[in-house]
């Protein structure tokens, strides 16, 4: 017998996916970062079932363990299965190749009001251009400048990626010269990171304003060194801390009235 779990299933609205993932109660990871995961691609819609209450699916489908992501097409057909805790980079990537096909991180923000799935390189262009901004606050102790870096951070925090100046920067003169993406990223992480970012920079702006200038020089190192090791290495701290919250904090619980 299968263990006890659930069956989620995404249907879109306008690319005919769905996609079931049987995976161990209570709900894990896998539940919760495809639960995440759907909430930030437009057109996919997420439910839970109590994969024991309907047995007659886990033969219909083929299912030998869980958990057991699979994504097939409004008709029926099958599009791809992954056993084990889907990686949610691999699984962005996937559903990237077969929603927008041939599309860049450009085009697929300019067509979608809500963020999609980004090119990570966008970010670590972010980052660059951050790190060159903090060394300028850190030598010159400019009030204005750190402020305006927070307005950055806010926007990419709270209007969203699509409209991170930096990132616009990014997607304007410099995506379309790098050519295609050969991954994705989720970037409900990278948005969190931002809100980090801003975090320390207010507690920057507060302290050169009122004359800490000690504080002001740690927290704007600190943020200088993480906006390097994003571009230097690919390391967001930020991200790395928003998946390390409790679960919980991150997603609902899965409904439990099917059980």
């Amino acid at each position: 017998m299968l263990d006890d779990g659930y069956v989620a299933r995404a249907d879109g609205d306008s690319h005919g996916w769905g996609v079931r993932t049987p995976l161990a109660s209570p709900p894990g990871a896998g539940a919760v970062g495809f639960q995440t995961t759907a909430a930030t691609i437009p057109g996919i819609r997420h439910t839970e079932l109590d994969l024991t209450q309907y047995p007659e699916l886990a033969s219909l489908l083929a299912v030998r363990s869980t958990p057991t992501t699979l994504a097939v097409a409004r008709s029926g057909h099958e599009l791809f299965r992954v056993t084990g805790v889907p990686r949610r980079k691999e699984l962005l990537s996937v559903l990237q190749q077969h929603l927008w096909p041939g599309t860049s991180g450009a085009s697929m923000t300019q067509s979608h009001s809500v963020d999609p799935v980004i090119d990570p390189r966008g970010p670590r262009f972010a980052a660059w251009v951050t790190a060159a901004v903090l060394v300028i606050v850190l030598v010159t102790a400019s009030t204005l400048i750190l402020a305006a870096q927070a307005i950055v951070f806010a926007v990419g925090a709270f209007a969203g990626l699509q409209l991170h100046p930096y990132g616009l920067i990014y997607r304007t003169f410099v995506a379309h010269r790098l050519g295609p993406p050969t991954e994705w990223e989720d970037p409900v992480p990278v948005r969190f990171a931002q809100g980090v970012g801003l975090a320390f920079t207010i507690v920057g702006t507060i302290g050169y304003a009122t004359g800490l200038t000690a504080l002001a020089l740690t927290v704007t190192a600190l943020a200088l060194g993480a906006a390097f090791l994003n571009a230097a290495f690919g390391l967001c701290l930020g991200c790395e801390i928003y998946l390390r919250l409790p679960l919980q904090s991150r997603s609902r619980q899965a409904p439990r009235s099917a059980r």
